[in-house]
């Protein structure tokens, strides 16, 4: 175990937390190390009655390219997962769907304090307007959950861990890796 003898914030704005912590190494030595801190998120699988997976194309500037991803987002202060899977389904994609928990991840455990939430959104319906933040350009589209299954096992749906991730755990939720 690391051991820490000091922390103070290095940066802090609307998304970003950075702790620079002193900490003694198992070996003895001393370094300074940054982490992100309390930046839990939550994503959401949703899948309409016909079996089709609603999704989002959103360019991302760190890549400088357009992904494909779920609806995801950070939490608010005091807001439970569940609220933000409905929130950031609401805002992203203008559906609502019956909730499912299916488990969560740490976020880049190397260097984040954050938890990753994933839901199931069953028999998802566009039944909302969205409501983008100014820095989101989205395009919300449905893929039926056959085909996706394949890209997603193409390595075609890759927008990151978390995605992959909650892929694959919805489709063995949903009885669809055998």
């Amino acid at each position: 175990m690391w051991k820490v003898t000091s922390s103070k914030t290095a940066f802090k704005n609307k998304w970003w937390h950075i702790n620079q912590e002193k900490v003694v190494l198992p070996s003895g030595k001393e370094i300074d190390y940054y982490l992100r801190d309390k930046h839990d998120a939550t994503m959401v699988f949703p899948l309409t009655k016909d079996n089709n997976v609603v999704l989002i194309e959103q360019y991302r500037h760190g890549k400088r390219r357009v992904f494909t991803e779920f609806p995801a987002g950070l939490n608010e202060e005091g807001e439970t997962p569940e609220r933000t899977a409905e929130r950031e389904l609401q805002e992203e994609t203008g559906y609502s769907g019956e909730l499912v928990k299916l488990g969560e991840l740490a976020r880049d455990a190397g260097y984040s304090t954050g938890t990753l939430y994933l839901f199931l959104a069953k028999n998802a319906v566009k039944d909302k307007q969205t409501a983008l933040e100014p820095t989101e350009n989205i395009k919300v589209f449905t893929m039926p959950l056959v085909e996706f299954k394949k890209k997603l096992l193409k390595r075609e749906i890759n927008h990151g861990l978390g995605d992959s991730c909650l892929g694959f755990i919805a489709l063995s939720y949903l009885g669809e890796l055998k």
